[in-house]
């Protein structure tokens, strides 16, 4: 099957592109840069377009059988402020889909966010309330926009679409500092760091008892594959059922570290609700499988790897 990746040197895009070669897949790689000289001569065909550009998104869509659109500006907390990065998505991703449509693709998959499913993102509204905005990030209305398009152009018939809903998904080869960290990869670097300082404090934007479901990285590759081959259009939830406070991912960092931290909390607008309510179990029914990889392990291999990365530009420097 010949397959299309958007966001394909992306942290999810590019674990994708791997395990859909190793299935024996013809994979069209697509990139906003050029890819690292080692990828360029793995069986992949890499391709460099601009998915703002409509006749770029023909020629990636073009021969495919089936496309995943990865491709997004994402981040954490601090991202989350800038309200325009996260709306501009909304170009590419309804361009790429009315491209598929064109060019006869067969089917297309969105990389929606879990975040639509829970309650204190999508409130109910209030009658009469006309503000654009149905939830509080730029990045998560063009998640709403989105989805909303792409299942009402599967209803519509003019091409099957699925959407997976991640959530928080994590590991090795995150982002180390800068908007696309992602809390775990930034608790991490955080530890590291501290330690180097030999003060070991940590800084924890809010309280620490914001508890989230994190998802590990070849989980959520495994879950985008079974909502890709799902019998039912509607949207279907990646997540792991485990929840942890980042007080206690910080506890997870101890014990790999062997530190105790000293934990400096920093009341910021960033922070979002303390909890996140969502609907594992319709999830689990939608797809007959759920993550499998627990928290602390996950955060013990996101640690050793964040701590290998660090130490390895510190000694290139």
């Amino acid at each position: 099957m010949k397959i299309t990746v958007t966001g394909a040197s992306g942290f999810i895009g590019n674990r994708l592109v791997d395990r859909l070669r190793r299935d024996g897949h013809e994979i069209r790689a697509v990139h906003r840069t050029p890819p690292p000289p080692e990828r360029r001569g793995d069986g992949v065909e890499h391709v460099i377009e601009d998915l703002n550009d409509q006749e770029a998104c023909r020629r990636v869509c073009r021969g495919s059988d089936r496309l995943y659109h990865l491709a997004a500006a994402s981040g954490g907390a601090g991202f989350q402020r800038d309200r325009l990065q996260g709306l501009l998505n909304v170009r590419h991703s309804t361009q790429i889909l009315l491209a598929a449509c064109e060019v006869g693709v067969d089917r297309v998959l969105f990389a929606g966010s879990a975040m639509l499913a829970n309650r204190d993102v999508t409130p109910d509204r209030i009658p009469g309330d006309t503000n654009f905005a149905p939830v509080p990030s730029g990045y998560m209305t063009e998640k709403f926009f989105s989805e909303q398009l792409w299942c009402a152009m599967g209803d519509s018939g003019a091409i099957e679409t699925r959407v997976a809903r991640l959530n928080h998904v994590y590991g090795p080869g995150r982002s180390i500092g800068g908007v696309a960290e992602g809390v775990t990869a930034a608790m991490c670097r955080k530890a590291v760091e501290a330690v180097r300082r030999g003060d070991n404090i940590i800084e924890i934007w809010g309280d620490g008892n914001q508890t989230r479901a994190f998802t590990y990285i070849t989980d959520a590759v495994e879950g985008i594959e079974r909502v890709m081959g799902m019998d039912s259009g509607a949207p279907a939830m990646v997540s792991s059922r485990e929840t942890t406070s980042i007080d206690g991912l910080v506890d997870l960092i101890e014990e790999v570290a062997g530190v105790r931290f000293r934990r400096r909390y920093v009341s910021d607008s960033g922070t979002t609700s303390a909890s996140h309510v969502l609907d594992h179990a319709g999830s689990r029914a939608a797809l007959g499988w759920e993550p499998a990889v627990g928290i602390a392990e996950g955060m013990r291999w996101t640690y050793e790897w964040v701590r290998d990365q660090i130490d390895s530009s510190s000694a290139r420097a």
